[in-house]
């Protein structure tokens, strides 16, 4: 009979599989693992999954290359892996550059350079699935970031437990799991694992949200607020994949007008829909140009309705990602502006 920690990882794991398809038998997962406490726990409970499941690991590991981070977490993960008998891969990186260069936050850029490397390696050891240790923790924190900043219903779907990346599926097993039960793993199974003194600075924005908002909020509002946002996560999600299958149906029936750098829909038609349909529409015909549909917020929306809605001629909008939004007429095209540097 497995201990107590165990016991709560596996049954929430299994709660939150059954419901989302997370892990089947004889899965090829790439595994991200960073050395620190969630991945480390993410590491062993996958190897305990290992033998029921017939699953196929690979462990991926990037060094960011900052002046703070030693070779310890890369010795432990890849020592780790081996005694398990994975496949380890690594990627030894300057994310401070690539920041700079693209004048992205070092958060972002790190991001940004580790699921390129998590698709390249999917890709070229024929791998399905890119597996990440994000918590419970995690989806609260970026739950609240994006509520603080203006988010639509879009952005409070936060950490989903599965999403496209490239040609691979990204999932995150432990997403109803907590931080201190996965510590609770940790020392039960008595297994090491490094922390990363940048996770206490709180020049970090997400790390000021950690140690200072949600400790004020569970002590002065709500004990649980961090399931309770989890709770609003899961109603916002299919409420979002409801829209976004309306959308793409209705999109089949427009005429869309298309060149090399954009595309445009009759704002007529536009105005003729429902807000909330009419508003994905637009994130949609967004989408469509820039590759993705990041960096839209509600006042992104707001702005967007404004130019339909307008009386006084044509437009222009700019929005994040060198698009630009222009009312010509009757039509509202959604333009490219230059080349858009990857992951912007």
């Amino acid at each position: 009979m497995p201990n107590a920690p165990i016991k709560r990882i596996f049954e929430k794991f299994h709660s939150l599989n059954k419901r989302s398809g997370l892990i089947v038998k004889n899965d090829r997962l790439v595994v991200a693992v960073s050395g620190g406490p969630d991945s480390m726990a993410l590491l062993h409970f996958l190897n305990l999954l290992r033998k029921n499941l017939n699953l196929t690991l690979v462990v991926a590991h990037v060094h960011h290359g900052l002046q703070k981070q030693n070779d310890s977490a890369l010795k432990l993960v890849k020592k780790t892996t081996h005694e398990m008998g994975f496949k380890f891969c690594s990627l030894k990186t300057d994310a401070l550059k690539y920041a700079k260069c693209h004048k992205r936050s070092l958060e972002e850029a790190g991001r940004i350079l580790r699921y390129s490397f998590f698709e390249e390696v999917a890709r070229k050891c024929r791998m399905s699935k890119i597996v990440t240790a994000h918590t419970q923790d995690d989806q609260a924190e970026t739950l609240l970031l994006r509520i603080v900043r203006g988010s639509g219903l879009r952005g409070l779907t936060a950490i989903a437990p599965k999403r496209k990346q490239g040609n691979a599926l990204v999932i995150r097993p432990l997403l109803k799991c907590s931080k201190k039960e996965l510590l609770d793993f940790l020392k039960s199974q008595k297994i090491s694992f490094l922390k990363d003194p940048t996770n206490q600075q709180l020049d970090f924005t997400r790390n000021r949200v950690r140690l200072k908002l949600i400790p004020w909020l569970e002590q002065n509002l709500n004990p649980a607020v961090k399931e309770a946002l989890s709770d609003l996560q899961d109603s916002c999600e299919p409420v979002q994949k409801f829209l976004d299958k309306t959308v793409e149906q209705k999109l089949r029936r427009l005429k869309l007008k298309k060149k090399k750098t954009g595309v445009a829909l009759s704002i007529p038609k536009i105005a003729r829909f429902e807000p909330v349909i009419a508003s994905e529409l637009l994130h949609k015909l967004y989408s469509m140009v820039r590759g993705d549909g990041k960096g839209i917020s509600a006042v992104h929306r707001h702005n967007l309705e404004d130019l339909i809605y307008s009386s006084d001629g044509d437009k222009d909008l700019s929005l994040p990602g060198r698009i630009r939004a222009r009312r010509k007429k009757s039509w509202l095209w959604f333009e490219k502006l230059g080349i858009i540097p990857p992951g912007d």
